[in-house]
């Protein structure tokens, strides 16, 4: 939006009576009067104004907020960044912007977007009810610590009252410090019945208290990003899981974390069947169901453990994992319901860690006495995770010591592996697997490649040839040698089993 008044004057003018596109922002410090008069002369025209975006870094002029309270009956798309009304103004409860909101005022407004600074007396309101044609509502809060913050739970509850043809919801509450106490049963839940997109970052306790102040019976894809979730991970968990549960079945699930620094998120994000998809290529047929950001965790391995047995995930077909310090529990709580998983997909130095024990073929818990069971029976009786795994993908993996390694041996840890891939391949049930890839992994000896290709039915893929296994290192201009495929294992006791 041009500073200069009489320059906007000429562009309305030439604009006829044609619909308006405006994207105003007023952000000039100090503030640029020519630009506020430019943005009045635009409200003027508020009704031919299809789409409205105002961002401000301070209260607009008297003027303005005036003609925000105007009709605009061809507006689609409105987006305000800022506070818009003088802290007195807005005080007094006489004002409120914008006000245009009502139904009668707005009767086609489509998508309704406010952020910012959004504190309790900053004026923004939506009092409703709002046209039935708003289906996008996304309000974005940042302020600051100690602040009340528009809207409350309580508010929030008020307005998703007035626009139940919602189809798409995004609050972010991203402010530090704790959130405020919520009595959830004295919040009325409201019923969003077309709701398909949700999406939620604040607070582990507020997302937990929306998450189940909400009905959803539409919903489609979830997103929650919450902080200080190690406190509230016993109400937020079931919260979170009872959503998904409601969900499409989930195909692809991927699941990071487990780093060393407790300042790394866990992370969860499912995909389901994209069965519109008439061209039905890999990347595009499947589509997000849900994506889970949990901030302040202490323990990730707790937070799989607490999280994965509420899910209903026997229709995941490919597991993806990254993370070096992933117990075993984890691994259990994750692998165990996945019957029909044909993928596991790896990345990270040390994630395979625990693979030789997740995978291997054990006895079932009803056979008692396994020495007397007789070949037949032990075979039949015998159980493993994954059962029909037929992939598995490593990536920048190291997989042996990088003494074993330079001696051409495999090491105790890949010698467990291939035993297990060996077991699971001479069970004849169809539970061998057939494929696997090495992408960028380390300290890969030509002994190791073998043995994987001698327990892996169809082929091993790596992206070294067999040949520059035999060559020399590589001689750098300095005279040292640099080996692509190798790596220092000084870290192998912390990560590795024994």
């Amino acid at each position: 939006m041009p500073s200069d008044p009489e320059w906007m004057a000429e562009m309305l003018r030439r604009s006829c009576a044609l619909p308006l596109t405006v994207d105003a922002k007023l952000v000039d410090r100090p503030p640029n009067p020519g630009r506020e008069r430019s943005l009045e002369l635009m409200l003027m025209q508020l009704y031919r104004i299809r789409t409205l975006r105002i961002t401000s870094v301070r209260p607009v002029s008297q003027r303005c907020a005036e003609l925000l309270n105007g009709p605009a009956p061809v507006l689609r798309c409105l987006r305000v960044n800022g506070v818009l009304l003088k802290h007195d103004d807005a005080l007094d409860g006489t004002s409120s912007s914008p006000a245009m909101l009502a139904r009668d005022k707005t009767p086609n407004l489509e998508e309704l977007s406010l952020g910012g600074d959004l504190r309790a007396d900053s004026g923004v309101r939506i009092r409703g009810p709002c046209a039935e044609t708003l289906t996008c509502l996304r309000i974005c809060v940042h302020g600051r610590t100690g602040q009340a913050c528009w809207p409350s739970v309580p508010e929030l509850m008020q307005i998703l009252a007035t626009v139940p043809s919602l189809e798409t919801l995004v609050f972010d509450r991203r402010v530090a410090g704790r959130a405020e106490p919520v009595d959830a049963d004295a919040v009325m839940p409201q019923e969003l019945p077309r709701l398909h997109t949700l999406s939620l970052s604040s607070h582990a306790a507020e997302c937990a208290t929306l998450l189940n102040l909400l009905g959803t019976p539409s919903l489609r894809v979830l997103c929650v990003w919450a902080s200080s979730a190690s406190r509230h991970l016993d109400t937020l968990a079931p919260a979170i899981a009872q959503k998904i549960r409601v969900l499409e079945p989930t195909i692809a699930l991927e699941v990071a974390g487990f780093r060393k620094s407790p300042h790394e998120p866990l992370w969860l994000l499912g995909r389901v069947s994209n069965e519109s998809n008439a061209a039905n290529t890999v990347s595009t047929r499947s589509r997000l169901s849900f994506d889970i950001t949990l901030h302040n965790l202490r323990d990730h391995g707790a937070a799989i453990v607490d999280l994965f047995p509420r899910l209903s995930l026997g229709e995941v077909e490919t597991l993806g994992v990254e993370g070096d310090r992933i117990p075993e529990v984890a691994w259990i709580a994750m692998v165990e319901n996945l019957d029909k998983a044909k993928a596991l997909m790896l990345d990270g130095l040390y994630t395979p860690a625990h693979l030789p024990e997740i995978l291997r073929v054990r006895p079932a818990p009803g056979l008692v006495d396994t020495d007397a069971a007789t070949p037949v029976e032990a075979a039949e009786s015998a159980i493993c995770h994954l059962p029909n795994l037929r992939e598995i993908w490593l990536n920048s993996a190291c997989l042996s010591r990088e003494n074993d390694y330079r001696a051409g041996q495999l090491g105790a840890w890949a010698t467990r592996f291939c035993e297990m891939l060996r077991e699971r391949a001479e069970r004849g049930d169809g539970t061998g697997l057939r494929y696997m890839r090495l992408r960028q992994c380390t300290n890969i000896s030509p002994a190791l490649l073998e043995a994987l290709r001698s327990v892996v039915l169809d082929k091993v893929e790596s992206p070294y040839p067999e040949e520059e296994f035999l060559e020399a290192d590589i001689v750098l201009p300095t005279g040292e040698r640099y080996d692509p495929r190798g790596r220092e294992t000084f870290d192998w006791d912390e990560y590795m089993p024994v």
